[in-house]
């Protein structure tokens, strides 16, 4: 193949990604309620209307605002074979780790691909940020997605910023990114190696080679949490959410408040201990094989470190993983009918974050308390 024909070659694989990357950053509705139609940006810096960070690039990227309302900014930067994203979250988020802000986003991102990853690496940095590489086959080319999820300071939320390109460019892009887009001042993916990260993958297959690598790595792995004994649901409840979007109701009680920083369509933080969060998330849907559906949400989430376990029925789907040694992650798909499948997201933190199940599970969907099958986590 020619040098024309290899530049062409990439650049439709690139095309591909770019959709998907676009399509991606319009579904994430979880952190962005409001968002606006995408914006091609003139010039080589912006600055958002609500005080947010700087971001300036060079005349070689295009740029786009994809979202800017008051709770978040989001940019996408769009180079020759390789696309820079970043996205500003000026909400604290302070019942959400960085870890469950950053699968949240790239669930949603490895679910608009019809192939599934071909390496994957997630970790939590000795920074507090969390990051994950993927790979992903377009066209026929590898290409690597590398995510990062930085903590607020200030009473500001989160930072997350996204790089694809092509696995052999990858180290000279991420280098290009680093060169040529500021934020504040400062480079994008500060302190990031493309080396380096190429070198976490490989060093990944080593570590599902011989798990007692993956500790070394920087990852963590948990035992499962055993059995909690179902609780009856209360008769009286403290609120009612219905959703007008998706059809779907939860009832929930006095120990549970909806929350100021919304995730999701709906969210609830209790009053109780452990600090426990949990979200809805509705969407319409054609699945009809449910069970195939189910498989390839385990065969992802399998690969997390910290994985437990699944439970699957008919009609939901019960996930449940440790993001490190005091917080623990559970989600549940639930096909409220035909048309609608809702995510449920639950994070629980403390010392002891199992002990807070019972009460999560006096929440009713639909009427049934959700985290069905919970007690047969193995």
């Amino acid at each position: 193949m020619s040098r024309v024909g290899v530049r062409d070659h990439l650049k439709f694989g690139y095309s591909w990604l770019s959709a998907l990357i676009v399509a991606t950053l319009c579904l994430v509705s979880v952190f962005m309620p409001a968002t606006l139609a995408a914006q091609t940006l003139r010039g080589t810096e912006f600055t958002s209307d609500l005080g947010g960070p700087t971001v300036r690039w060079t005349e070689d990227w295009e740029a786009s605002l994809e979202g800017d309302d008051d709770f978040s900014t989001m940019l996408m930067l769009q180079g020759e074979i390789m696309i820079f994203a970043v996205m500003f979250v000026y909400e604290p988020l302070p019942e959400m780790s960085m870890r469950s802000v950053y699968f949240s986003l790239s669930d949603v991102l490895v679910a608009n691909f019809d192939s599934q990853p071909t390496q994957v690496y997630e970790w939590q940095a000795e920074d507090g940020s969390f990051r994950g590489l993927n790979v992903i086959q377009l066209s026929g080319i590898n290409f690597v997605l590398y995510m990062r999820v930085d903590p607020g300071v200030a009473g500001v939320g989160p930072t997350m910023q996204f790089a694809g390109a092509p696995v052999r460019a990858f180290p000279s892009s991420l280098t290009a990114m680093q060169t040529e887009i500021t934020i504040d001042g400062l480079p994008a993916m500060a302190d990031d190696d493309g080396e380096e990260l190429l070198a976490l993958l490989e060093s990944n297959e080593a570590s599902a080679a011989d798990p007692s690598l993956a500790d070394a790595a920087g990852t963590h792995q948990r035992v499962p949490v055993g059995t909690t004994a179902k609780i009856p649901t209360p008769d009286i409840f403290g609120g009612e959410f219905v959703s007008e979007t998706n059809d779907f109701t939860v009832r929930y009680g006095e120990e549970w408040s909806p929350t100021d920083s919304m995730i999701g369509e709906f969210s609830l933080v209790s009053t109780g201990r452990p600090t426990t969060v949990v979200s809805f998330i509705g969407r319409s849907t054609t699945e009809t094989n449910r069970a195939a559906y189910f498989e390839d949400i385990v065969a992802r989430e399998s690969r997390h470190a910290g994985f437990i376990g699944s439970v699957t029925d008919d009609d939901r789907l019960l996930i449940a993983s440790w993001s490190n040694d005091d917080e623990l992650s559970v989600l549940e798909y639930v096909f409220v009918d035909d048309d609608t499948v809702v995510t449920v997201m639950v994070t629980l933190s403390g010392s002891n974050p199992e002990r807070g199940i019972d009460r999560v599970q006096q929440i009713e969907l639909d009427g049934i308390p959700i985290l069905q099958g919970w007690d047969e986590l193995e």
